[in-house]
């Protein structure tokens, strides 16, 4: 659960070029909005509030880690500025809104899925990962619940809040408690 919140008046009026504007289960220290323009086209509208601090470096690199990465397997972004809404300093995100269901929902309704879903998803995913570590990331969360899968099968892996830049300084700390991970979705290595 996001740890602040707006208005959702406030965050109509500063976003005007969205006609409809609805609330998305945040993750972390975000708002997300589906949002959509006049003429009908989808995106997914995140907000972060700024902290002059670490929290406003990983918002910078999570849109420069997406934004190194052109293939399907990835949202593409829009647009990402700072702004301010309802007296609160803030950092958005526009980017494709993916109309889907992340692969964690699917297992929890479904359950173990076809032999043949397993290898499409996998093999989706092992190409996205070749797309990570060629623009020298490491996404560090890849987990079901940050599994997309769109209109087609399409495959996304979305949420690049703790990907580590391997050509830059790391900011998150190799020894928080429970970061920079997902605890039963990490490999051995992050564990190390």
């Amino acid at each position: 659960m996001p740890d602040f919140e707006l208005p959702i008046d406030s965050v109509k009026s500063s976003f005007t070029q969205f006609k409809r504007l609805g609330a998305l289960p945040g993750g972390g220290q975000k708002l997300v909005y589906h949002a959509t323009d006049a003429e009908g086209r989808s995106y997914a509208l995140k907000i972060i509030r700024q902290d002059r601090g670490p929290q406003d470096e990983r918002t910078i690199r999570e849109v420069m880690a997406a934004g190194k990465l052109n293939a399907p397997f990835f949202p593409k972004i829009f647009d990402a500025q700072y702004c301010r809404i309802n007296e609160t300093n803030c950092i958005y995100i526009v980017e494709e809104f993916i109309d889907g269901q992340s692969l964690a929902t699917i297992l929890e309704e479904q359950g173990a899925q076809s032999r043949s879903s397993i290898r499409e998803i996998g093999t989706a995913l092992l190409e996205a990962l070749v797309h990570i570590e060629q623009a020298d990331l490491v996404h560090r969360d890849i987990k079901p619940g940050n599994i997309m899968i769109g209109p087609g099968g399409r495959v996304v892996i979305i949420d690049f809040g703790i990907a580590r830049h391997l050509d830059q300084k790391s900011i998150t700390s190799p020894y928080a408690f429970f970061g920079p991970m997902t605890v039963g979705y990490c490999a051995p290595e992050q564990i190390r």
